[in-house]
């Protein structure tokens, strides 16, 4: 009887090792995947924000909009994430009645930890809102089509490190689950 006890519990051990090793396996496949992700969503929402960039341009020049107007329509019209940066400036403008560039400082260090955009990304996009309300139309133009340039750029940059990185983040993390169950077994 002792016998068929041990080998039971014997085999219920091992049979634990093996489904660990695959839960293993599969959650460091699945934070590769997760990492893949967050680099094609930051290309996303950067190709997001000179969308966003480019309405806003077109409210001020062709619209002759108010900023906090402009903010607010741009907000309902962006896609993603990106659409919080105006909406919360265009709240923050007419419910406390900041200036634009303090509105919109307000609104990126609230929204910036929630969107997959990296610090550098973030501070294109806060240099952005430095000159907002200072100039006159032609200014917020230029400030405009400069923030677009940069943001370009941090797109472009992106897209390389998405294209580096992203097949890379998925196999290791694959790769790091199967040491790990080899380790395991």
């Amino acid at each position: 009887m002792a016998g068929i006890v041990q080998c039971c519990t014997g085999g219920t051990a091992m049979w634990l090792d093996w489904a660990g090793g695959i839960l293993l396996l599969a959650g460091s496949t699945l934070s590769g995947v997760v990492l893949s992700k967050s680099c094609k969503l930051r290309v996303s929402q950067l190709a997001s924000l000179l969308l966003a960039l480019n309405m806003f341009e077109n409210e001020i020049r062709f619209l002759s909009t108010r900023l906090a107007e402009a903010f607010l329509h741009i907000g309902e019209m962006a896609p993603g994430d990106v659409s919080g940066f105006f909406v919360r400036a265009a709240q923050f403008m007419q419910n406390e009645m900041l200036p634009a560039n303090e509105a919109w400082q307000r609104s990126v260090d609230i929204h910036l930890p929630a969107t997959a955009l990296k610090p550098e990304d973030g501070e294109v996009i806060k240099e952005f809102g430095r000159m907002l309300g200072n100039t006159d139309m032609e200014g917020q133009i230029k400030n405009i089509r400069h923030a677009r340039a940069c943001i370009d750029v941090q797109h472009a940059k992106a897209q390389e490190e998405r294209k580096r990185n992203e097949s890379m983040y998925r196999g290791l993390g694959f790769l790091l689950g199967l040491t790990g169950l080899i380790l395991l077994i």
